[in-house]
């Protein structure tokens, strides 16, 4: 699985502790070059990410549930 649906978008975790600002588009629930998971906008998976692709294990993107039956 790449996509994961979610009801709430989170907060993109590097927004506090970087000084990049995020892009606000996609976002990304990724294992890090650091050891830890976090979520992530599009420019802070990318600077951040310890896989080249997601999957199993690597990460996903997550998608806005659009109602709750999904």
């Amino acid at each position: 699985m790449i996509e994961a649906k979610v009801h709430t978008m989170p907060k993109c975790d590097f927004i506090d502790i970087d000084d990049t600002p995020c892009d606000g588009e996609e976002m990304f629930d990724f294992k890090t070059r650091y050891g830890p998971w976090a979520n992530g906008c599009t420019h802070h998976y990318t600077a951040h990410r310890r896989y080249d692709e997601l999957g199993l294990g690597k990460g996903q993107k997550l998608i806005l549930s659009n109602s709750g039956n999904d």
